[in-house]
């Protein structure tokens, strides 16, 4: 076997194990959901760390704030570009080493570092230390029929200590066009999260109130959206009426293209029309949730083997953008309130949408590559899906 993506098994293989993998699904609350829970809660916290700054900080610089209780802080926009950055500073060199760390030591005890940190992550870290599992097989309490579930359901993986093979990766046009796309989601992703309450405040005039409302909005709308578009594309997969190769990059598409799209019909919004910028703003974020089932999960697809690591050094490389977009933002801005300077900030966010997703329709695959395994060991397609809930982001 060369350095060629890998065959894909026949549809009559799938079919059949699929049928096999729907009569041992156990019923019933199981460790899975309860994982899900934690899982959920987690990322939660881990978000609310993230976007805290991008909220405060229409507070900590409204100088028409006539509450004394509360400092005021004459920063310009390309000091509010800096700050709105920091958090990603630290974020980006801990990429890498927490890929491997995760593989040597397993997730459960990276996520309880890391929110228990925090205060609102004592309570959780509680819970996961008692409830919380790196697998099936090392959880105590779990029904020997779950258990069958859980492991069917991931697929063959190989657990023995794998030297990671750096330069095949690296030079691997689907891994690479990954780093890209990643890139470019993380640009347009973290200029919408952290400039949206100051677009909010400066140029459609909410008051903190609303603007705190109506920021949220949007990521309420993709968490719904999530949940449709997950059971979507697993069951245009599962059913065999798009390939995994079309169905990622398909999603991936309205994942991206969706809110440049979006972004652009926002630069024109008339001054004044509020609804209007909300409803574009929603559907530039909300839809986004479709990268979920696109680039988010390739890692997964191209090797499962160094999965970890992949996600550590694509992230890493995203998060590159996710400090530099505040500070381009924060340069273009002279005036906060001008909307023709936003058009700037919008253009570019929607040019960068469009040329990373593109490269990733053009070069991205959903096959096993070569490298996954020692030596190029002849392997099988992953024997299922991945699907939304493996997006580890």
């Amino acid at each position: 076997m060369g350095k060629s993506d890998v065959v894909s098994s026949s549809e009559k293989e799938k079919k059949l194990e699929r049928e096999i993998n729907t009569e041992i699904s156990p019923s019933g609350w199981g460790v899975r959901h309860t994982q899900a829970v934690l899982l959920f809660l987690c990322l939660l916290m881990a978000y609310a760390l993230r976007v805290n700054m991008s909220v405060g900080i229409v507070a900590m610089t409204d100088r028409n704030n006539s509450n004394p209780d509360f400092e005021e802080f004459a920063w310009t926009e390309k000091t509010q570009g800096v700050v709105l950055s920091s958090f990603f500073w630290g974020y980006v060199i801990t990429q890498i080493p927490a890929g491997q760390l995760a593989q040597k030591f397993g997730p459960k005890i990276l996520l309880l570092i890391s929110i228990g940190t925090c205060a609102c992550g004592l309570l959780w870290s509680v819970l996961w230390f008692f409830y919380g599992g790196n697998s099936p097989a090392e959880y105590k309490n779990i029904s020997l029929e779950e258990k069958e579930f859980i492991q069917s359901s991931l697929g063959s993986h190989d657990h023995k200590k794998i030297v990671t093979p750096w330069r095949a990766m690296l030079t691997s046009a689907p891994m690479i066009a990954l780093i890209i796309v990643h890139s470019a989601h993380n640009w347009g992703f973290w200029t919408l999260l952290t400039e949206m309450p100051t677009y909010m405040k400066n140029v459609l005039g909410l008051d903190i109130k609303k603007n705190a409302l109506l920021s949220a909005l949007p990521y309420f709308c993709m968490w719904c959206a999530s949940m449709v578009l997950s059971p979507l594309s697993d069951f245009l997969t599962n059913r065999g009426h798009l390939s995994l190769g079309f169905s990622r990059k398909l999603f991936n598409s309205i994942g991206l293209w969706g809110p440049m799209c979006a972004l652009l019909g926002l630069a024109y919004v008339p001054k004044g029309s509020v609804e209007l910028a909300v409803a574009l703003l929603t559907v530039a974020v909300g839809i986004n949730s479709a990268t979920y089932l696109g680039f988010q999960v390739n890692h997964i697809d191209l090797a499962p083997n160094h999965a970890g690591t992949m996600m550590g050094i694509t992230n890493c490389a995203a998060n590159i953008m996710s400090f530099l977009a505040p500070l381009v933002v924060g340069f273009v801005l002279d005036d906060a309130k001008n909307p023709e300077q936003w058009k700037i900030v919008f253009f570019i966010s929607a040019a960068i949408y469009f040329f990373g997703n593109l490269q990733f329709v053009i070069f991205g695959k959903a096959t096993k590559q070569w490298w996954n395994s020692p030596k190029g060991k002849d392997v099988e397609e992953p024997q299922r899906r991945p699907s939304i809930a493996e997006a580890q982001y």
